[in-house]
């Protein structure tokens, strides 16, 4: 008979490896120092709170424009992110990438033109993204 498992660290529930098979006893060995619940869940929409599957919730981060002057000085205003989240901004261009904490709200704007793709990043909360276009 297989078994399904998922592996999650306990202290955030994030899902670390799944597993269905026959040997789960061998797989609980593997991953000894995870927690486990039956059952296969998937970590980009799933989390474990309390030895049970949550979903990740959606952030409501908002973003007051899609484009910008690249000038350094014209920004973009984001608000509503989760505390602490990690912001990413990566250049289609250059492949230039910044990252931070961000704080709320919090800004960005470059010097670089062309289309930038902005990333927050907090969990358990969904990934946020958003294009910009600085011109």
């Amino acid at each position: 008979m297989n078994a399904n498992l998922t592996f999650y660290l306990p202290e955030t529930g994030e899902i670390q490896a799944v597993y269905s098979g026959q040997n789960p006893e061998g797989q609980k060995a593997i991953f000894s120092e995870y927690a486990w619940i039956e059952g296969h869940y998937d970590h980009r929409t799933t989390y474990i709170s309390a030895g049970e599957p949550m979903t990740r919730p959606t952030q409501v981060t908002e973003i007051d424009k899609t484009e910008l002057i690249a000038d350094g000085v014209d920004a973009v205003t984001l608000s509503g992110a989760p505390a602490d989240a990690v912001f990413t901004a990566r250049s289609f261009e250059t492949g230039e990438s910044i990252s931070g904490t961000l704080s709320d709200p919090d800004t960005f704007s470059t010097v670089v033109p062309g289309l930038w793709k902005l990333k927050i990043e907090k969990f358990p909360y969904l990934s946020w993204e958003v294009v910009v276009n600085a011109v």
